[in-house]
C-alpha cells in the first residue's frame, strides 16, 4: 500500500512516470501504438516500471488507419470510441488516464473515491464503468481538488494538459 507521508512512495511514483513517458515515447518513436494503456498492463519489479499486454499494439504505417474499436472503455480517447482513425494520440489520453490514477495516489486519495467523484454526474456509462472521456468536467474538477490538497502539485498540470 502506497503512502502519501512515505516520501520514497511518492518518489516512486513520480519515477514511474517517467519511465512510462519514455516507454510511451519510445514505441510512438518507432511508429508503434500500444493500444491498450491502462494500470494493468503496468508491471513493477525489483523497481523497474514495464510495458506488457501488446496484443493489440500495432505499426503505423502511411497508408493503413486502425479505426476498430479494441481496448479498454475506461481508458479510451474519444476517437477510438467513435471508431476514428487512431494514431499516437489516442495513447497519450490513455497515458494521461493512468497519470490521473497515480496521482490520485500521490496526493493519498483512493481510486475508489476518484471513482465516486466521477460517477456522480457522468452522463454516459458503458455497463455502469466510468468511461474518463465521457466525464471530463468531473476530471477536471477532481484535478482541482487534488490541487489543493497539499503542497507540490507537480504532475497535475501534465495531466491537465494530456488529458485534455
Amino acid at each position: 500500500m502506497l503512502n502519501k507521508e512515505n516520501p520514497k512512495d511518492v518518489i516512486h511514483l513520480k519515477t514511474f512516470v517517467g519511465c512510462l513517458s519514455t516507454a510511451v515515447l519510445y514505441l510512438h518513436n518507432n511508429d508503434t501504438i500500444h493500444g491498450d494503456l491502462k494500470c494493468k498492463n503496468i508491471l513493477v519489479k525489483n523497481g523497474e516500471v514495464l510495458l506488457c499486454d501488446f496484443g493489440i499494439s500495432r505499426k503505423l504505417m502511411d497508408t493503413e488507419e486502425s479505426t476498430h474499436f479494441l481496448g479498454t472503455p475506461r481508458y479510451c480517447a474519444p476517437e477510438v470510441e467513435g471508431e476514428e482513425e487512431r494514431k499516437h494520440p489516442s495513447d497519450i489520453f490513455s497515458l494521461g488516464c493512468v497519470f490521473l490514477e497515480m496521482v490520485t495516489v500521490i496526493r493519498g486519495f483512493t481510486l475508489a473515491a476518484l471513482n465516486e467523484h466521477l460517477k456522480g454526474s457522468v452522463e454516459e456509462k458503458n455497463n455502469d464503468k466510468i468511461v474518463f472521456h465521457k466525464a471530463s468536467s468531473q476530471v477536471v474538477s477532481w484535478l482541482n481538488e487534488l490541487e489543493t490538497a497539499g503542497p507540490d502539485p507537480g504532475l497535475i498540470p501534465l495531466i491537465r494538459n494530456m488529458h485534455l
